[in-house]
């Protein structure tokens, strides 16, 4: 059974929501028992709002349906929410509550993210002449990670530290080559203008990053959601980066999948290439 995750979720969208979105949020985190056998419809009549607002709020949510978005947060425990570390806690309190940070990163990840859409991006990929990998500071480590993973595929992937290198690449590159760029809050500057000029010579591009409403999300093509939280944490950078993690593997994973002797062909002469005499 997947964790639930109403509040978590909620939590990270709240700042995003619109006004009749957040009558919804309100009267939801002071009525919790109240929303259990409501309907879309209902609770619309209720709140002197729309249906389609109200199936919209729980899209938004990441969930496939209103009534899905009901049972979790029949499951939800608003004091269950992400435990911060404290300074007096010990070891194993502590790996306790980063384990568990993982998991709900994780399961935020899988949940917002339906196998159609992994579907879209696997085939962006394997449709690619050239792939390139990009992700600033922090996120730099995890397009070093996935574009050596795609050549290890036998896959042509290019990673620029350089945001002005890679422009400069992508101006001279064939039209229909992939731009993959990896941002925590999608507000990353340097990210949004390397994705600004993909689109100017006509790249696909594909974004993983919060999954709220943010500045580089306008220039997607293809958008695969994580959970970030811009609330101080004492949670590492690396630790939030774990659903960038899993949805690598779950591109990889898939895309080894779709033509698997390819692949596996690719592989072995990858690593008969780099083995030590």
């Amino acid at each position: 059974m997947e964790e639930p995750m109403f509040f978590t979720k909620l939590k990270t969208l709240y700042p995003t929501l619109t006004y009749s979105e957040t009558k919804i949020a309100d009267y939801i985190l002071a009525n919790k028992d109240e929303t259990f056998d409501k309907t879309s419809q209902e609770l619309a009549s209720l709140l002197g709002i729309s249906q389609s607002t109200t199936i919209r709020f729980s899209q938004k949510m990441g969930y496939n349906s209103f009534k899905n978005m009901v049972l979790d947060l029949s499951r939800s425990n608003a004091e269950n929410d992400i435990q911060e570390i404290q300074l007096k806690d010990s070891t194993s309190a502590t790996n306790e509550k980063i384990k568990n940070y993982f998991s709900t990163l994780i399961n935020v990840a899988y949940d917002t993210n339906p196998p159609a859409l992994i579907d879209q991006a696997v085939e962006a990929i394997y449709n690619a002449p050239i792939v390139f990998c990009f992700g600033y500071l922090a996120t730099s480590s995890m397009a070093v990670h996935l574009s050596q993973t795609l050549t290890e595929l036998g896959i042509m992937s290019i990673f620029e530290v350089n945001p002005l290198d890679l422009i400069a690449h992508l101006k001279s590159c064939p039209k229909n080559s992939l731009l993959i760029l990896f941002s925590k809050s999608g507000e990353t500057q340097a990210t949004i203008n390397t994705a600004k000029a993909a689109k100017a010579a006509g790249i696909r591009t594909l974004g993983i990053t919060n999954m709220t409403k943010n500045s580089l999300q306008p220039y997607l093509d293809i958008w695969l959601k994580t959970m970030y939280s811009p609330t101080k944490t004492r949670f590492l950078s690396y630790t939030e980066l774990s659903s960038h993690l899993y949805l690598i593997d779950v591109l990889i994973l898939n895309l080894y999948r779709k033509d698997f002797p390819k692949f596996k062909h690719a592989v072995t002469q990858y690593q008969e290439l780099t083995k030590k005499k």
